[in-house]
């Protein structure tokens, strides 16, 4: 990605998919594309162009897919779950936004009520 690296650390998992995204096929620095796996969600890193230049603005998104029967949490997890984090390493110069969270939908964990994400969803 023309020198531009970004390392990506997810704590917690959740994210509704937007078109003007695609994978980054790109390596990194520390070898294959910037995707990780559980048995229940499956991430990717999106870009919205295909490489970063100095004083360009891009979005990046975290695509989930989630396994039937699991969810992941929204900014405010309700009764109980964590919120996902998303934390970046990036280059000096280089600044993360807040990330933009797609409506949720609520969920009844027992007596808790809980709000998230089933199926697939990406944060921005």
């Amino acid at each position: 990605m023309d020198g531009l690296k970004i390392r990506l650390g997810l704590l917690g998992l959740g994210l509704a998919g937007f078109a003007v995204l695609s994978p980054l096929q790109a390596e990194t620095a520390s070898g294959p594309p910037l995707r990780m796996s559980t048995p229940e969600v499956a991430t990717e890193l999106l870009a919205s162009v295909a490489a970063a230049r100095p004083g360009t603005e891009i979005l990046l998104g975290v695509r989930q897919q989630i396994a039937p029967g699991w969810h992941t949490y929204w900014r405010n997890p309700g009764d109980s779950g964590m919120a996902t984090r998303i934390s970046w390493t990036l280059p000096a110069g280089a600044r993360g936004g807040e990330l933009l969270w797609p409506a949720p939908r609520r969920f009844a964990e027992g007596s808790d009520s809980v709000f998230g994400y089933q199926d697939e969803v990406t944060l921005l």
